[in-house]
């Protein structure tokens, strides 16, 4: 893939679509750690609704992800993460967080009506909680909000391969948005998303 609006051009490798409506993908799927792909027809299909990994997940070196999020009944929004690996696989299967600075405001621009708590903001990828609180919000790829400073247990998040129900937050929204409405920017949200993960 060419070019991607928000994310430019040199060309795109596809990694990943998920439904954030289904938790084919959520953080403890075997699939972010596994050399498994699902789905490879898919991975020919273009930006839709059909799940899928590809062999490029364990397979490809990269220096920047191009990562889309579509929440129902509106535009794709991209961002580009700068970050190099020798895959995502190898990032991934860790388990440990790996930190970026995409920036709170970037994150949040992945879905126009998104909503964050204003404290914490752990992002990259690995995202979990310093206090390992068990329902807490946790993200492979994204961010992470909390009302607290120390990240104990956060209750909102923004991103890909996700989970967590504490005070509210959907647990089954595997991609996309969940806040509850402490100290958050934008009120309580429950945006489950289409989404997309490639790199380059």
């Amino acid at each position: 893939m060419e070019n991607i609006q928000g994310c430019g051009g040199g060309g795109w490798t596809l990694v990943m679509k998920i439904d954030g409506a289904k938790t084919t993908f959520s953080y403890d799927s075997d699939l972010w750690t596994n050399k498994m792909p699902l789905n490879q027809s898919s991975g020919k299909s273009g930006f839709d609704y059909d799940e899928t990994k590809m062999p490029s997940f364990w397979s490809t070196p990269f220096t920047k992800l191009c990562l889309g999020m579509q929440a129902a009944g509106q535009e794709t929004n991209w961002i580009t993460v700068s970050y190099k690996a020798s895959s995502l696989h190898s990032l991934m299967s860790t388990n440990t967080h790996h930190a970026t600075n995409v920036g709170r405001g970037r994150w949040k621009s992945l879905l126009a009506d998104s909503s964050l708590q204003i404290n914490c903001n752990m992002e990259g990828f690995n995202v979990k909680p310093s206090g390992g609180e068990n329902d807490a919000a946790v993200t492979r790829i994204g961010i992470l909000g909390d009302n607290g400073n120390n990240c104990g247990s956060c209750n909102s998040r923004i991103g890909f391969g996700s989970k967590g129900l504490r005070l509210g937050q959907h647990d089954d929204n595997s991609c996309g948005n969940e806040c509850v409405d402490i100290i958050a920017d934008n009120g309580e949200k429950h945006i489950k998303a289409n989404c997309f993960i490639l790199l380059q």
